[in-house]
């Protein structure tokens, strides 16, 4: 029979939470299509990634859950993310709404009817 033994430094690295303020920057805050779109971005990592408001907390891969935390244009949320690629899906999450959660008006097409 073999034994093993996980050191605490090795349990520490495996259990790393990592947290990250993010605000929300568009207009239209986190509406369903960017909580759509934000879902699926966090359901494409094994970490555990969660979204914290003021007064609640839900897991990022919950389109229901991101709603209804109601996040409002200009509300500050904590982005937590542990698990091997938590690094990564913090980045990419930063990422996404740095670019105003998909929204930079200079980005988008004008259409004209």
């Amino acid at each position: 029979m073999v034994t093993t033994h996980t050191t605490s430094k090795a349990k520490a690295v495996k259990s790393r939470l990592l947290r990250k303020k993010l605000v929300v920057s568009n207009r239209s805050g986190l509406h369903l299509r960017l909580a759509a779109v934000l879902a699926k971005m966090a359901s494409a990592f094994d970490a555990e990634i969660h979204i914290e408001s003021e007064h609640s907390i839900t897991s990022a891969k919950s389109i229901l859950g991101l709603l209804a935390i109601n996040a409002s244009s200009g509300k500050e949320l904590t982005v937590t993310a542990e698990g091997h690629d938590a690094h990564a899906a913090i980045q990419k999450i930063e990422q996404f709404f740095a670019l105003q959660l998909g929204e930079d008006e200079s980005q988008m097409k004008t259409v004209t009817i």
